[in-house]
């Protein structure tokens, strides 16, 4: 296990390694509440092209969606030690690369989604995350699940190795699904459903009551692989109800908002997740840490004066 950056963030000390553990210590063992300058990690869409059309697609993306040039995205510039998550629909824009060439620079480890139908539809996919990911690049790489392909699947892993993260949602997926691949040895994020756009619709088509009933297989599952939820998901499930102060004061680092937040690069606004009802901000001239403290004086309550009509 490899240390990709150690920084002093607030009143932490944040370590990261290559295979993906994060440690957060306080400086003071003797508290508990974390206090950040700036985010551990940022969600950023760069991309609302697509044409894969899932039903339940909650950012609406259409194959005439607008793609953001990355290197406009000033905002980052001079940030460091900080994890972000991106989407990636094909074809990239023409600076993707130069951008991941800065960021791994700069020392921002950069993460990736790419659906699983964009893999199948040509294995140019592959290679170029393989690529990607073999010169550290790209440091995770996600696939938004639809079915198990065994083929895919195995092609993935023996390319990707651990890095790869399988994204599944709440109420889509079914769960003997997630036990299956957990039972292969892939890590897997559960996502919260978001009734957004096209997920409006979708929405009727699903029962989460109904899906949460076999909760538990997937949190007393003994399979040597790694599982994960987004908070979108910890809320909908009940996920902390089922957990020892112990082991959720062990697994959660903190809310969205305090610890991370999200960035819609193409409408150029930010917000504290992706799915939120709060109007968003407008990112103007601001840098990275001023949006973190405009989030977490907004969750406190605070008057930003900075919102915006959708």
């Amino acid at each position: 296990m490899e240390k990709l950056f150690e920084i002093v963030n607030g009143n932490c000390n944040v370590t990261l390694f290559d295979n993906g553990t994060r440690i957060v210590e306080t400086l003071d063992p003797n508290t508990t509440s974390i206090e950040l300058d700036q985010p551990l990690s940022l969600d950023i869409n760069i991309s609302n092209r697509c044409s894969i059309g899932c039903p339940y697609c909650y950012a609406g993306n259409t194959p005439n969606g607008d793609v953001v040039d990355p290197l406009t995205m000033n905002y980052l510039d001079g940030a460091t030690g900080i994890e972000i998550a991106i989407n990636i629909q094909f074809p990239v824009h023409p600076n993707f690369e130069a951008w991941l060439k800065k960021m791994k620079a700069q020392g921002i480890i950069v993460s990736g989604t790419v659906n699983q139908r964009e893999f199948e539809k040509s294995p140019d996919v592959l290679s170029y995350i393989n690529y990607l990911h073999d010169n550290r690049l790209l440091n995770g790489i996600g696939v938004s699940y639809r079915e198990y392909n065994p083929s895919l699947y195995g092609e993935l892993k023996m390319a990707l190795l651990d890095d790869i993260v399988v994204h599944t949602i709440v109420g889509c997926t079914p769960i003997e699904d997630i036990l299956d691949l957990l039972s292969k040895g892939f890590k897997v994020l559960v996502l919260g459903y978001k009734q957004k756009n096209r997920g409006i619709d979708y929405f009727t088509k699903i029962n989460i009551d109904e899906w949460k009933k076999d909760i538990n297989k997937l949190i007393n599952h003994q399979f040597n692989s790694v599982l994960a939820f987004d908070t979108a998901g910890l809320v909908q499930l009940g996920i902390k109800e089922l957990l020892t102060d112990e082991q959720w004061n062990d697994s959660y680092q903190g809310d969205e908002g305090t610890i991370s937040f999200y960035i819609d690069a193409v409408k150029r606004t930010f917000n504290n997740n992706s799915h939120t009802d709060t109007p968003p901000y407008e990112i103007a001239d601001l840098t990275i840490n001023q949006m973190f403290s405009i989030i977490k004086n907004a969750l406190k309550g605070g008057d930003t004066n900075e919102n915006i009509e959708k």
